[in-house]
């Protein structure tokens, strides 16, 4: 009896085994002839579509071709080409795109209740997208999933409405900052619109941190006009919102700029006062010399190390600054010059080697 239950048994494990080894070939075969399909149907839609732009194919016949392929295929290839198309010619060939039933499906996902849907119906708003569109983009910009609200900002790049800007540059200020670095990017072909919101945020904030956001969009966009909308908020009582006038004043050189950023040396706050002597090193304010030199005295390591490197990018007279403190009686306004001086002539050194090598490779 024991003998016939082994036999069994093994016959049971064999069949098993041999059963799963053909459902791996199967499951194989399978794999590779929906890999042949989706090669075969790529090249089908990609010649399909550019077949169309040389004027061989009538945009009917290119939809025929597009519409009996995979929905992720077809997204794949027309991503694929509006990025090498040149724009004028894409937004020729938009209205026969948008007739396709992938786009009309991805109109409908816009409304799923899953995000994933959501976030394909987004990402095709961003290449096809029009005005008859704005609507749907209106629920998208504030989805409650975050990377959908990110692509679907991406529309901005080819459509212009104010709705939507504002919407957009909203949700934008109480983002993450590497989400506000994208959706700034998008919003900077928007000024006119964007500008006066900016000032409106500032000067009636929500909070400090959109305050802070506004402040770096305005220094992205570097529009003069808004300089004195940044200068006025350097006397915040948030330290947060002190710092960010000091990091976007970095970016406009002027005299107002120099002078609010040496006030902001003194600020209580020793975050503050690195950043200004950090945007003062990147505007070269060589009337800031004196201000720097007494940084180099700070309680705060990081601030005196900020204004040793500032220092360094005012040329000559920083310089002279520097090795003046270094030959100086105080101690610790002696070493940190010594660092700095030495971190800078090893850098000059790396440059030079750099050029050097770069200059070999190019005999």
């Amino acid at each position: 009896m024991s003998y016939r239950l082994v036999i069994l048994i093994s016959t049971f494990q064999v069949t098993l085994i041999l059963l799963m080894l053909v459902g791996m070939v199967v499951r194989r075969m399978a794999q590779l002839k929906l890999a042949q399909i989706a090669d075969r149907q790529t090249g089908a839609a990609s010649a399909a579509i550019r077949a169309y732009f040389n004027g061989q194919v009538s945009a009917e016949a290119m939809r025929r071709t597009l519409d009996r392929c995979n929905e992720e295929i077809v997204a794949t290839v027309v991503k694929k080409l509006a990025t090498e198309c040149d724009a004028q010619d894409w937004e020729t060939a938009v209205p026969s795109l948008r007739d396709l039933i992938w786009f009309r499906r991805m109109r409908r996902y816009a409304r799923s209740l899953f995000w994933w849907r959501r976030l394909d119906a987004a990402r095709a708003m961003t290449l096809l997208g029009t005005e008859d569109d704005i609507d749907l983009l209106v629920r998208l910009v504030v989805d409650k999933n975050s990377t959908v609200r990110v692509v679907a900002a991406g529309c901005l790049k080819r459509l212009s409405d104010p709705c939507l800007a504002q919407m957009v540059l909203d949700e934008a200020l109480n983002a993450e900052p590497v989400m506000q670095g994208y959706v700034f990017s998008v919003l900077q072909g928007h000024t006119d619109v964007v500008s006066p919101l900016l000032v409106g945020h500032v000067r009636n904030p929500v909070s400090a941190r959109t305050v802070c956001a506004a402040i770096r969009f305005m220094a992205e966009i570097r529009d003069p006009s808004l300089l004195g909308e940044i200068l006025l908020q350097a006397d915040h009582e948030d330290a947060a919102v002190r710092r960010a006038v000091a990091r976007a004043l970095g970016l406009f050189q002027d005299s107002q700029t120099s002078n609010t950023l040496v006030r902001l040396l003194k600020d209580d706050d020793a975050l503050v006062r690195a950043q200004a002597a950090d945007s003062l090193g990147k505007l070269t304010s060589l009337e800031a010399c004196d201000a720097l030199r007494m940084r180099l005295r700070d309680q705060d390591y990081s601030v005196r190390l900020k204004a040793g490197v500032a220092l360094c990018r005012l040329g000559r007279e920083g310089l002279q600054n520097l090795l003046e403190a270094a030959r100086g009686g105080d101690q610790e306004d002696s070493d940190l010059a010594r660092y700095v001086l030495r971190v800078e002539n090893n850098e000059r050194i790396e440059r030079v080697r750099w050029r050097q090598e770069e200059h070999d490779d190019d005999l």
